[in-house]
């Protein structure tokens, strides 16, 4: 008896499922159609507009005069050690390449960071002065502020040329 009812069961399954494929092919021609008839009309057709054509479109132009306004040079009140290392040079009457070195000998050494500190050594500041090259030059301030720091190089670049500064030499003597 169960064999009975599996089969029947088996048999309006598969009934079903023709069934649910030819509702589906039956609306898909349907749709279709509808489609079709839709893009035929031309009621439902989009309309076109055409341009006008350029000899009939009318341009109008305005001749506008700017106001002209004096160019003033923009004055920063922000000094950061990489301007004041370029004031300071240009202040001591060295010239340009000599200055663009130096700022180059300042960011390999601490990249412009006035709290830089060797940590194998005494060297401090933005040109990582040594205690005993701070005491021997008679630098005045303090190493960790940036002005005194400059100024101390500035006086090492003076008396020693960039020899303090040899052991960074690869990477700013480009």
């Amino acid at each position: 008896m169960r064999s009975r009812l599996y089969r029947t069961a088996l048999a309006n399954s598969k009934a079903q499922i023709k069934l649910r494929k030819f509702n589906q092919i039956v609306g898909l021609v349907i749709i279709g159609a509808f489609i079709g008839i839709s893009l035929s009309v031309p009621a439902f057709r989009p309309k076109t507009i055409a341009p006008e054509p350029l000899s009939q479109t009318k341009i109008e132009t305005k001749q506008v005069i700017a106001e002209q306004f004096p160019i003033r040079p923009i004055e920063t009140k922000i000094e950061t050690p990489l301007i004041y290392i370029r004031k300071r040079g240009q202040a001591l009457g060295y010239d340009d390449p000599t200055i663009s070195r130096f700022i180059n000998v300042a960011r390999c050494e601490s990249n412009f960071n006035p709290e830089a500190k060797n940590p194998n050594s005494t060297a401090t500041g933005i040109f990582q002065i040594i205690v005993g090259t701070w005491d021997g030059n008679r630098c005045q301030g303090e190493r960790w502020d940036y002005r005194d720091n400059i100024d101390c190089a500035y006086r090492l670049l003076e008396r020693r040329g960039f020899q303090p500064w040899d052991a960074s030499k690869h990477c700013w003597n480009k």
